[in-house]
């Protein structure tokens, strides 16, 4: 949720089905995958590793470094709260 005006808090509305453009394109949905806040963390957790190895190794990247540090920071302040992601699976209806 994305905070609205002091300690408000609202939901970010994800687009509807109808506004992707399957209807338009004449596809049917098959499937969807989505993500939840798990899913976002232990991908973001997984890149922040992989940084961080390779940071041990070049002590040298202050500016890598830092900015890295900024991304945690701001992911965990804010971004956090407005990830989110869905796939959604289309095909032709067989004729």
């Amino acid at each position: 949720m994305a905070t609205a005006g002091g300690n408000r808090r609202r939901r970010l509305r994800r687009p509807r089905v109808h506004e992707c453009g399957f209807a338009e394109a004449g596809l049917a949905i098959t499937g969807i995958v989505a993500a939840d806040e798990d899913d976002w963390d232990r991908y973001e957790s997984l890149h922040w590793r992989a940084l961080e190895e390779w940071l041990a190794m070049h002590p040298e990247a202050h500016e890598i470094a830092t900015r890295h540090a900024r991304y945690r920071n701001d992911y965990l302040s804010f971004k956090r709260a407005l990830m989110g992601w869905a796939i959604f699976v289309g095909r032709r209806p067989s004729t």
